[in-house]
This record gives C-alpha cells, structure tokens and sequence, in this order.
C-alpha cells in the first residue's frame, strides 16, 4: 500500500515537473516571438527613415518620417507591453511618457513646440494599452499638425474612471463644425 502512494506521489511530482517546463518553454518562445518582432519593426523604421533621406519632395520626406516615427512607437509599445514578460496592468502615465518620447521629434519641427504629460500612477490592462496609445498619438500628433503653442496630455484617474485629455493652446473648433465630415482618426 505504501509502495503504491509513493508510486502515485512520484507521478504526481514528475507531472508537475513536465508541466513547468512546458511553461517555461512556452515562455521562452513567446519572449523569442516579441523579440523579433521588435527588431523587426525597428528594421521597417530604419528603412522607412533612409528612403526619406532620398525623397525628392518635401511632402514624400514628411509622409515617410512620419511613417518611421509611428512605426518606432509601434516598437516602443510593443517593447515596453511584450518583451521582458508582460504584467496583466501597466503604469499607463509611464507607458504614454515612453511613447511621447517619439512625439519630441515631430514638436521640434514646429516652432519649438512642446508635449508635457501630465498625471499620476494610474493602472490601465496590458491588452487594451496599445489601442489606447496609437490613439493618443494620434490626437497629439493632431494637436502638433494643426493645433497651437504647448500640448498637453492629461491622465486623472477618479473613482471609476479615467481621463486622457490631449489639448492644446490653439482656437477651440467652430461650433458650426460637422464632426461626421471628418475623415481621419483624429476628428
């Protein structure tokens, strides 16, 4: 009888063993995956920065900088969500500091323009941290295209809810403005 329950405890502990190190192999490929697509995507920037260098127009450079510096943040979020073992919550006020960093580029370009963020520590899902940072990029890059003097990025968090305000110093819309006829994200 004692014979048999340490044959069981032996299986149970060697069925324990197997399933972490399926874990951690699991882990290790998914931590490979994120990696590649980083340096991937760091690639496409590079490249998208070198066929800027040799545009023939001012509109084709600004459209393929523009491009390269999305697809840096696009990096950078991944970086900062994926790689490394991702939380199940991220600072959220961190994470769009570290994606504003990009932003300092396209700011410079305007008149010595600049993008402060402003808030707290506030919890916000890994999962929904990408949509939510593409975007508030967005909008600043909005607020730098065709807004006014400093923008700002606010994140307050109260009771149940969280704000991200972007604004800048510029004229508020018209209030005759039809939002429906907008075309991009940014309206």
């Amino acid at each position: 009888d004692q014979q048999f329950t340490l044959q069981a405890l032996a299986r149970q502990v060697m069925t324990q063993l197997n399933l972490r190190a399926q874990v951690a192999q699991k882990e290790l490929l998914r931590q490979e995956a994120h990696h590649r697509v980083s340096n991937s995507l760091h690639r496409v920037q590079a490249l998208l920065r070198m066929q800027a260098s040799r545009a023939v127009s001012a509109e084709s450079t600004t459209l393929l900088n523009d491009a390269a510096r999305r697809v840096k943040a696009f990096a950078e979020m991944h970086r900062h969500l994926y790689v490394g073992g991702a939380d199940r919550e991220i600072d959220l006020s961190a994470y769009l500091r570290l994606l504003l960093q990009g932003e300092d580029e396209l700011a410079a370009g305007s008149d010595g323009r600049s993008v402060t963020l402003v808030g707290g520590d506030v919890r916000w899902p890994t999962l929904d941290a990408p949509n939510l940072g593409l975007v508030t990029l967005e909008l600043v890059t909005n607020a730098l295209k065709y807004g006014q003097g400093a923008v700002t990025v606010s994140v307050t968090e109260q009771a149940d809810t969280i704000d991200i305000t972007v604004e800048d110093e510029g004229r508020d819309l018209p209030l005759s403005l039809d939002s429906a006829q907008g075309s991009g994200l940014g309206m």
